[in-house]
Parts: structure tokens; C-alpha cells; sequence
């Protein structure tokens, strides 16, 4: 361990050093002067090779002009400064980097110290060589063949926040419904007749507020909470409505069964709650109701129906309810190329409810079950079936479209579909059979996002811990903002997850260490929404608040540290690859910024980068200030 920590020190010290090195060197070929000169001939840098490479331009007077090179367009400078400043910043590890090229990923470097490379860099007088086009290509050039590191640390996981064990009976988290600080969690077990729990989030800790039991109806089948209430379905019975009055969640009111002597009716079965309307499903009678809230008390249920009913469909199976619009699944209806099953669309038009459309699988004869489960929201509607496929259809006025196919992304992502719940930009997708992410282990989430218009995978929800065979992780799922509640009903006598359903955001970590005039400069990521990036998206790096009409060196790493510097600031990123010189635009202290783009790769690993730019600042006794650190991940 001494051994460890001593190491682990020196590694430090080097990077440490290695730092304070580039920084002098590069100081003393700025000699701090804040302006840029005007370019005149061709510059050349040594990799850490010795080869001469040609990286811009320089005045007359200096002692590496090579030659004067001719007068080429921008697009033609840009690209040659892409080609040559790759070479130089990566000493021929990977190919030259020109506009439309992939690239493999280069291997993360292994010395304790900064490569040579960043002396070469931290050695060019940036202030006379380039245009700001120029500039900002190299910038990104560098940028790019950064990225490229992997990391063994990527920051766009999961993130479990809580985990509920079952207080009673099993089946706990057999029905789950999430809104804001209100979690309710169903557990119908037949043999105990069921019970439904409520929790609420107190200073980050979720709290047992009440239980409602009942000895001989399922209770629990099915919850839902809108507006602040609570329903408890007692399958076949009732939906029981319960409100917090005085603190106390008491039994405000109860919506029967309007056929209770029917054999086998299944009232109850499903439901979703918006505002003051409830719709339930009644799956084994081929029916669903809508009931809405009159003031004291409720309407009597309203009967939907579809308009090419069959006796045996299951339409009912699944609901969900948003405004004026509902979603009811049926997955032994007849729909697309055979009898697979399907989801309807009911809009209110104020008096009735309106079949609008009936959603199938048009592209697959193998599909069935579709409308297992339906979730609807924002003009969205996904419906998942047996056969592991989701599909998202899109309300576009005057029709709803098909918008995308999700496929189970391996054999071994059992029962991927059986539970859905969408948001405009995200999509939680419930496998509670996928034994794929580790061996023994049953169950697991998919969170989809939508950079760019197009569905694509982002997330793998997993319990932190590893779980037994057949836990049924991923059996219900609810989605409430950046959260999701997700039901493991077989695990022991239940559990239910709450878990976040958007990768780690961009991070900002440190203190930055002030300039002249007591500005602090800062870093930012122009980011997408879900704070981590994409492959063959687009990522912007923004530095404000510095000292204007001067330079900053953009140091990026694959770790985040603190390790002080004699000038009292402090490294925050470790293992660099190579630190950007860049031209700061602006005019005096705090003025100055520039934002630095490139392009992430279609086929980019996942990674996760570490950044803080120096910033030349004369008006401080060191000669430069620094930023905060930042983290870019990406996915």
C-alpha cells in the first residue's frame, strides 16, 4: 500500500511538472505579450520524433521559416492544418486526420509525464503563426485525436438512488407509479390478497407513509397517482381514491366495478391517472373506462370500446392517459400481418371518446403481443410487445405515423417490451428477463434518447449489486423527469429501484483560480439534453470570462485530480494527451472567450474527458489563471 501511494505520488509530481514545464515554455516564447502578429511566412514544430512539420505561419524574422508558402483558400488551410497538427500533436500514432476520415482509437498514454508532443505544442508562438479560422481548425484536429482516448471510467452509467425492499408479502413492485417526491408501489399477491405502499421523499430518504390491505381482493393489481392523489385498484372489485388530508392519506372515495357478477371481470387490471380523469382496464371483459372527477365525487364510468372488438383481444391489458388523449393496448387483437396484436388511440372531443387510430406492426410477420404495454405522452406513443420489439408512433394531426422500430438488442434481452414508459426525449424500455449484462443476472431497463430526430440506445439500467436468477428487474417501470421507478417483483419477496434515467450530466468540478481584475475564467459544454454526447454528434467547448486578446492552453486528460501547483492553482485533469493552444478573443480582463467545436466520430467509444484551460494572464504573479474542471462524456 506504501508502495501504491508513493507511486501514486511521484505519477503526480510528474504530471504535476510536466505542466508547470509546458506552461513556462510556453510563457517564454509568448514573452506574455497579449497580441497576435500578423502572419507572414511558414513555421515548423518538432514531434516528439524529431520530424519537421509544417503548422502555419510566422513573421519573417524567424529562425524556422522554411519557406513561404503559397496563397491557399480557407478550406484549403483549414484542411492542412487538420492533416499537419494531428501529426505533430499525436507523433504518427494514427493516421492524419483530414475532414471525412475515421480514425481508430489511438491507445491512452502510459508515461507518467506529458508526452514530448506537448512541448512541441506549448512551444509554438501560436500568437504569430495562424489565422483564427486557422487556429480554431487545429484546435479541433487536436481535439478530436483526444477524444479518441478510451476510458475504462465512462460517466454516462447508471445511477441507482434507492432501492425499496418489501415491508410485507411478495409480488412487491409488481405495479409501480412515480411522481415527483410520491412513489407507490403495488404487490398483488392472491395469496395474502395484496397491498399497496406509499412513500414519500423526506431530505433524499423515501419514507413509508401508508399501506393500504385488503384480505381477500388483489389489492395492488394496478396504481397510478395524478394531481396528488392516489389510486389502488382491488382487481375485479374497485378503484379506491385516497387523499392526504391533515397529513394523513385517508380514503376520499371509491369507483366499483360496473359489472361485479360477471365472471372473471379483471376491473381494475391497468390504469393511468392525468389530472382529474382515471382511465382503468378491464382486460379479461375486452373493455376499459374512463371516470373523471365531478365535484365531491366522481362520474359514473364511461365505457370504451373499439370499433372492431373482438370477444377474446385483451383489449384492456394496458392503459395510458395523457390530456385528451388515451392509449389502450389489446395484444391478442388482430392487427397488422396476422393476429399480433395492437394499440388504440381514443381522443376526447369533449362529450365522447373517439377512436382516432389503431396502432400495429406493419413490417414484421413474427410480432406478437403488441400492446403488452402502452405508454403515451407529448404527442408519443409506445407500445411494447411479447416478442421484444417497441414501436413509437408520432401524433401528426391528422393520423398518428409510424416513427421508429426498437428491436431487443440481443437474444438474451428476454421479455424486452413487456413494460414501456416514454417522455418527449427519452424512452425506458422494461427486459425483466435479459440475462445479457452479467452471467446469473435477470432482469434490466434500456433508456433510449433522441439526438438528432432518431432513437438511439443510451443508458442500461442495472441494480448496483448483483442480482439472482429470476429477480424481475425491469417488470414495471414508471418515469417521472429525469426519474424512474423500477418494480423487481421475484426479487426475494420484491424490491423497487429508483433510479435516474438520464446518463451522469456534464460535470463542472473545482474552483477556478482567479485573473486580473479578480474574473475567474470559466468552461462549459454546450450540451445536449441529456448532458452527455453522442457519436456523430457535434460538441462545442466554451471558455468565458478571461483575459481577452491573448492565448489559453485547453489541457484535457482521461482523469479528473487536484494536485496543486506552486502558482496556488490547481491541475484538475491527470494523464493528458495533449494540450490545445488557442487565441482567446476580446478585449480586457473578464471580455475574453472563445468557443471550440469538433465533430465526435460515428463509431466513437464510449469515454469520458477531463478538461481545465490555463489562460496567459501578465496581470497575475504566476503569468496565467485557470478554470474549473470540466467532464465531457460521451455515449
Amino acid at each position: 500500500m506504501v508502495q501504491r501511494q508513493r507511486a501514486a505520488t511521484v505519477n503526480e509530481h510528474s504530471q504535476r511538472d510536466g505542466l508547470i514545464s509546458t506552461v513556462r515554455s510556453w510563457k517564454h516564447r509568448h514573452g506574455l505579450a497579449p497580441r497576435f502578429v500578423k502572419p507572414k511566412g511558414v513555421a515548423v514544430a518538432r514531434t516528439a520524433r524529431g520530424c519537421r512539420v509544417r503548422l502555419g505561419c510566422t513573421s519573417s524574422s524567424s529562425r524556422r521559416v522554411v519557406r513561404t508558402a503559397p496563397r491557399r483558400s480557407p478550406a484549403d488551410e483549414c484542411a492542412s492544418a487538420i492533416h499537419n497538427a494531428a501529426r505533430a500533436a499525436i507523433a504518427d500514432r494514427s493516421p492524419a486526420i483530414t475532414p471525412g476520415v475515421t480514425r481508430r482509437p489511438l491507445a491512452a498514454h502510459s508515461g507518467s509525464r506529458l508526452p514530448s508532443t506537448v512541448h512541441s505544442w506549448a512551444s509554438l508562438n501560436w500568437g504569430v503563426g495562424m489565422s483564427a479560422a486557422h487556429r480554431a481548425c487545429v484546435g479541433v484536429a487536436i481535439l478530436l485525436s483526444v477524444l479518441s482516448v478510451p476510458s475504462a471510467n465512462g460517466q454516462c452509467e447508471n445511477k441507482q438512488l434507492a432501492k425499496l425492499l418489501s415491508p410485507g408479502p411478495a409480488v412487491f413492485g409488481s405495479a409501480v407509479d412515480l411522481d415527483g417526491d410520491l412513489l407507490v408501489i403495488g404487490a398483488a399477491d392472491t395469496s395474502s390478497g395484496g397491498r399497496a405502499y406509499f412513500y414519500e421523499r423526506v431530505s433524499g430518504l423515501w419514507l413509508l407513509a401508508h399501506t393500504v390491505s385488503g384480505p381477500y381482493a388483489q389489492v395492488g393489481e394496478s396504481v397510478a397517482i395524478a394531481n396528488g392523489r392516489v389510486f389502488v385498484a382491488r382487481r375485479g372489485v374497485a378503484v379506491d381514491v385516497y387523499e392526504k388530508t391533515g397529513g394523513q392519506w385517508m380514503l376520499a372515495a371509491n369507483i366499483p366495478n360496473p359489472i361485479p357478477n360477471v365472471p372473471f371481470t379483471a376491473f381494475g387490471s391497468a390504469m393511468s391517472a392525468d389530472g382529474d380523469t382515471l382511465a382503468i382496464g378491464d382486460l379479461n371483459q375486452t373493455r376499459t373506462y374512463v371516470v373523471s372527477k365531478s365535484g365531491a365525487g366522481w362520474t359514473s364510468p364511461t365505457l370504451i370500446l373499439p370499433t372492431d372488438s373482438s370477444a377474446f383481444s385483451n383489449f384492456g391489458q394496458s392503459v395510458s392517459l395523457e390530456g385528451n388523449t388515451l392509449v389502450v393496448g389489446a395484444y391478442t387483437a388482430v392487427g397488422g400481418q396476422n393476429s399480433s396484436g395492437a394499440a388504440y388511440v381514443f381522443a376526447f372531443d369533449g362529450n365522447t371518446w373517439i377512436q382516432r387510430a389503431k396502432l400495429t406492426d406493419p413490417s414484421s410477420t413474427v410480432s406478437v403481443g403488441v400492446g403488452h404495454s402502452v405508454s403515451v405522452r407529448s404527442g408519443l406513443a409506445a407500445i411494447g410487445s411479447h416478442s421484444g420489439r417497441v414501436l413509437v408512433y408520432e401524433d401528426l394531426g391528422l393520423f398518428w405515423a409510424l416513427q421508429a422500430i426498437i428491436d431487443r438488442p440481443s437474444n438474451f434481452a428476454q421479455e424486452f417490451g413487456r413494460s414501456v414508459a416514454i417522455a418527449p426525449d427519452r424512452l425506458v424500455i422494461g427486459a425483466y428477463g435479459d440475462t445479457s449484462y452479467a452471467a446469473g443476472a435477470v432482469g434490466s431497463s434500456y433508456v433510449y434518447a433522441k439526438p438528432g430526430g432518431s432513437w438511439k440506445p443510451a443508458l442500461l439500467l442495472t441494480p448496483d449489486t448483483a442480482l439472482g436468477f429470476g429477480t424481475g428487474f425491469g417488470y414495471a417501470i414508471a418515469l417521472s423527469g429525469s426519474e424512474v421507478a423500477i418494480g423487481a417483483r421475484t426479487e426475494g419477496a420484491g424490491a423497487t429501484y429508483v433510479m435516474r434515467s438520464t446518463p451522469n450530466p456534464d460535470q463542472s468540478f473545482g474552483a477556478a483560480c482567479p485573473g486580473s481584475g479578480g474574473f475567474s475564467p470559466t468552461l462549459a459544454i454546450l450540451s445536449s439534453f441529456d448532458g452527455c454526447k453522442h457519436p456523430g454528434e457535434s460538441v462545442s467547448i466554451q471558455l468565458q470570462s478571461a483575459l481577452g486578446n491573448t492565448g489559453c492552453l485547453l489541457v484535457l486528460g482521461t482523469q479528473s485530480s487536484s494536485i496543486p501547483l506552486p502558482s496556488g492553482c490547481t491541475l484538475l485533469t491527470v494523464s493528458a494527451a495533449t494540450p490545445i493552444a488557442l487565441p482567446v478573443f476580446g478585449s480586457g480582463p473578464g471580455n475574453g472567450s472563445i468557443t471550440v467545436g469538433a465533430s465526435i466520430p460515428v463509431n466513437f467509444p464510449l469515454v469520458s474527458v477531463f478538461m481545465q484551460a490555463f489562460v496567459f494572464d501578465p496581470g497575475v504573479a504566476q503569468g496565467y489563471c485557470a478554470t474549473n474542471g470540466l467532464r465531457l462524456s460521451v455515449y
